[in-house]
């Protein structure tokens, strides 16, 4: 479970986002991502990065579902604790679309969508 602070959880934001944000498409879902308005680069533990996630109904039944929430839950715990600094202040949301064949093709295309994102948003 991610910690409440990096959790993605009101339908507003999630609607925010997805309308104002930068949208990276990759194999397996899409990344949409905001800076908030609320961060400053001098204070930025004020804004931490926050991941939230939509997974279709089209990937399968409720178990592929689940699996891919769990698998995505762990690739952003992954990428708060490799990079937390450079995802200060975005609020991202991924939209699954299909169910990669294993974790570690997802994780290769979460890594290149996220990293392709953060170069637009380098400070």
């Amino acid at each position: 479970m991610l910690n409440k602070q990096n959790r993605l959880n009101s339908a507003r934001l999630f609607n925010t986002v997805y309308k104002y944000g930068r949208k990276r498409k990759s194999e397996y879902g899409m990344f949409v991502a905001l800076l908030d308005k609320n961060y400053s680069a001098e204070n930025p533990s004020v804004c931490p990065a926050k991941f939230g996630f939509i997974v279709k109904k089209k990937i399968g039944n409720a178990v592929q579902r689940h699996k891919m929430t769990r698998w995505l839950r762990e690739l952003s715990r992954e990428a708060l604790k490799a990079s937390s600094s450079r995802l200060d202040g975005l609020i991202i949301s991924y939209i699954a679309f299909t169910l990669p064949a294993s974790y570690q093709e997802l994780k290769k295309d979460f890594e290149e969508a996220l990293e392709s994102l953060l170069k637009e948003y380098e400070r």
